[in-house]
């Protein structure tokens, strides 16, 4: 393929030279590594959708550009309802509860709303390097980290859109419910005892998905992604939730309701390009 290549106030303007109305545009241009990013446009040979441009992303940009920071308004009003629903309420009372009487803990200390988890999440930090692990969190100052990489699938920019916030659902939950908060009723314990106790002597560390999703590999069909991603279902304790959820894995098709549908487009996510493949599954990594 024949490329043309024009800058023009930090906008990259790619012409293809046999095909005259084949033009599009990469905006912020400064904010890529270029000539990986040329050497990319002329492999794919077609306009990128923003989740694979994330890989050209030069570090101090990583807090703005990334996908997730493109979307971050509707996704951290999504992320604030899930930690406020009645499932992750039932998680915390669930865990609290265990840890309370293993460890001679006082009560735990309720961090579940609006303005707390909003300054958690806010405080994430999103990396796009190769790692072993999606999310994690560091014991210490307890930071958490995330995987802001969308590029996981491979196939398709919505599946790898839908994938990507499926993942992060369930490693935003782990991390916050589960690492995050168990160091935090430790740290702020009066029982200076136990405090040493680490997490992995009372729960393994897949509990939550276990008690999430009933295994702590979880794989998922894009039934259950969307299932993961529509609020309604977090009105329910972990059980119902886990059940149903499990039950998507033998259904062909969603029902996307008008409401879904409008968040899912602020995901920039066209339902109308969802395609369902009978109980295929998709692994996290």
């Amino acid at each position: 393929m024949n490329l043309n290549f024009k800058l023009d106030n930090n906008i990259l303007k790619v012409e293809n030279d046999l095909i005259e109305e084949e033009v599009y545009f990469i905006s912020n241009i400064d904010d890529y590594s270029f000539i990986p990013l040329i050497r990319y446009l002329f492999i794919y040979k077609q306009e990128p959708d923003l989740i694979y441009l994330n890989k050209f992303l030069k570090i101090d940009k990583y807090n703005e550009n990334l996908y997730i920071r493109k979307i971050w308004k509707p996704w951290e009003n999504f992320l604030i309802k899930v930690f406020t629903s009645k499932l992750i309420k039932s998680l915390f009372y669930k865990i609290s509860t265990g840890i309370k009487n293993n460890n001679n803990l006082s009560n735990p200390y309720l961090f579940l709303d609006e303005e707390e988890i909003k300054l958690i999440i806010n405080n994430t930090r999103y990396f796009i390097f190769d790692s072993d692990f999606n999310g994690i969190t560091l014991e210490k100052n307890l930071l958490i980290y995330q995987s802001g990489d969308p590029y996981i699938i491979k196939s398709n920019p919505i599946r790898d859109k839908l994938f990507f916030l499926t993942i992060n659902v369930v490693s935003n939950i782990s991390e916050i419910i589960g690492k995050l908060n168990i160091n935090f009723q430790y740290f702020l314990s009066k029982d200076k005892r136990d405090k040493l106790t680490k997490l992995n002597n009372i729960l393994d560390k897949d509990f939550i998905k276990k008690l999430i999703f009933g295994n702590s590999e979880p794989k998922f069909c894009i039934e259950q992604m969307l299932y993961i991603l529509d609020i309604k279902n977090y009105d329910k304790d972990y059980n119902s939730f886990r059940e149903e959820f499990i039950k998507y894995s033998k259904e062909n098709g969603y029902n996307i309701s008008i409401e879904f549908e409008k968040f899912i487009e602020k995901l920039d996510i066209n339902s109308n390009e969802i395609y369902f493949e009978r109980h295929k599954k998709f692994y996290t990594p």
